[in-house]
């Protein structure tokens, strides 16, 4: 699972895809709550420098530009020719990754 902040619209996260041999990509993002759907083409140099990915040491560092919704889940897939380079799931949240909590504050406790 990946964390995203969503107050920020650039985004990028590395993983370790199932193969190497790509060019231009597409990354599907779905929203598991209304199902909506949205294809964002990635290429390996991009001008604006967003939408771009690169290899580094085995991993995939994507980086990409998108508005996520507060506490949403998104299913995502990376294709190329329709062969899925890696699936995963992405939470979009306003905490910071190294202190998420996932029922931060949704429960009191009294002592």
């Amino acid at each position: 699972m990946k964390i995203v902040n969503f107050k920020n619209t650039t985004h990028g996260f590395s993983l370790i895809p199932r193969y190497y041999s790509f060019s231009t990509i597409e990354l599907t993002l779905r929203n598991e709550v209304t199902k909506e759907e949205t294809l964002i083409p990635i290429s390996t140099i991009d001008i604006s420098f967003t939408n771009n990915y690169h290899i580094l040491n085995g991993y995939l560092l994507l980086k990409f530009d998108f508005a996520f919704l507060d506490n949403d889940r998104y299913s995502f897939i990376l294709k190329e020719n329709e062969e899925v380079i890696y699936r995963g799931l992405i939470l979009s949240i306003t905490q910071e990754t190294q202190d998420y909590k996932q029922t931060n504050e949704l429960y009191k406790y009294e002592f």
